[in-house]
């Protein structure tokens, strides 16, 4: 039996010249050497239309040049990597009041950025969606389109033929998304949800055998209601059609094993190296969340190891980004703490404030008061670890840490037939 991986973080250099500020509901992808970083909220309570670069070889933020009309400032969007394009779609503006459904294209070659015609059957303007590719096709899955109300159906983009289809929910046409029983495996589809993680699965074997073509891994999200964005922690694969006989677009709900993450939204995940999902953070039962999960995509099994070095863990969030560097490293940047820093802090200076006013004295009271209103402002200035507090309206805490996450081996102990492996031929 293998044993578990361990999980190790580390803090990437940063240079304050370039870098972006702190930011939730961003996106970010890596292209060759650069970890790039688009839109998202700030602690202003703005919606940022500015794109960063992260030198991955000389570590550190750098300055772009950006020709063509800019996407227009927005969060809670979504984006996708397909060659040397880089699609966005949808999102929110700083209000939220906004929703869009515009999709500018940056080529990162060129950097350039360009507003194709786009055909076809287009979503409805989304915020808190995913947009996953699989090959050349990118799938829209999920996303807010009302106060109250998700998106239901599966959106497919052609990136050659630039031009959307629809899957609609209980659609049976050949070809086209089946909602409801799945005869192989008797799996209904998700319920419609936001905030949620989708990643790419490159194809294979689940752990009750069925096989198939590739599709998109969907983690988790918020389910809409009169109570809000209530958390789940439901895993579903959709296949997407491929060229063999009878394929056809459909859910499955991959049988797992271990502990899975609590019911969580607003985490976030990547696939590393065709191997295992890696899922950090996102809000549910008790706040914010800062642990990390792992996914077998051989065994469908879940795990939670702890990390080789705690101090330098990142502290809990929602709202980032965990992108794949390569097969067992990803990097993390931004997100918020709903407030959980600034909630605790108050939570703190009510409970001495309290105490004060027990004892009755006046004195007590207007020292007590001082005393609370300077440890207030201590504690906004003083967070660690990349925060910074947003506005009071707000009071929540948004990141500008960047972070590396490396999956290691564990250590196992060298013996002589090893050693003799490792060099000359034994005799």
């Amino acid at each position: 039996m293998s044993q578990a991986v361990v999980p190790t973080w580390s803090q990437l250099p940063t240079s304050t010249q370039f870098a972006p500020p702190p930011l939730t509901g961003h996106v970010a992808v890596v292209w060759r050497n650069e970890f790039i970083v688009h839109g998202g909220g700030t602690d202003e309570g703005e919606a940022s239309d500015r794109t960063y670069f992260y030198d991955l070889d000389a570590r550190r933020w750098v300055a772009r040049e950006l020709a063509g009309q800019p996407a227009l400032a927005r969060r809670d969007h979504a984006a996708a990597l397909v060659g040397e394009r880089l699609f966005l779609f949808g999102g929110a503006s700083a209000a939220g009041t906004e929703l869009m459904r515009t999709m500018p294209v940056l080529h990162l070659r060129s950097r350039v950025w360009s507003r194709p015609a786009v055909y076809g059957r287009f979503p409805p303007a989304v915020s808190g969606h995913s947009l996953t590719a699989v090959g050349s096709r990118l799938v829209l899955l999920g996303g807010r389109i009302g106060q109250l109300s998700a998106l239901p159906d599966v959106y497919l983009f052609d990136t050659d033929a630039m031009a959307w289809t629809r899957r609609r929910a209980g659609d049976a046409r050949e070809g086209a998304l089946v909602k409801g029983k799945v005869p192989a495996l008797g799996a209904a589809a998700p319920s419609e949800r936001v905030h949620h993680l989708a990643v790419s699965y490159p194809g294979g074997t689940t752990a009750d055998g069925a096989a198939g073509a590739p599709g998109v891994l969907l983690f988790g999200g918020g389910v809409l209601g009169e109570a809000g964005e209530v958390p789940n922690n439901e895993l579903w694969l959709l296949r997407l059609a491929d060229d063999s006989p009878g394929s056809r677009l459909g859910w499955e709900r991959p049988l797992t094993s271990g502990a899975p993450p609590p019911p969580l939204l607003g985490h976030a995940g990547c696939v590393l190296g065709r191997a295992r999902v890696a899922v950090f953070g996102g809000w549910g039962v008790g706040g914010v969340h800062g642990d990390l999960w792992l996914l077998d995509l051989a065994s469908w099994s879940w795990s939670t190891a702890p990390t080789a070095a705690a101090a330098a863990t990142p502290l809990a969030r929602k709202g980032h980004a965990l992108v794949a560097l390569g097969a067992a490293t990803a990097a993390l940047f931004g997100g918020d703490d709903l407030g959980a820093a600034a909630a605790k802090a108050q939570a703190e200076r009510d409970a001495r404030d309290a105490r004060a006013a027990a004892r009755g004295s006046r004195h007590a009271n207007v020292q007590q008061g001082t005393l609370s209103a300077r440890s207030g402002a201590a504690g906004a200035a003083g967070v660690s670890g990349g925060a910074s507090a947003s506005s009071a309206a707000t009071q929540r805490m948004l990141f500008d840490d960047l972070d590396l996450l490396t999956l290691a081996e564990p250590a196992i102990e060298e013996t002589e037939w090893a050693s003799d492996a490792d060099g000359e031929a034994a005799s």
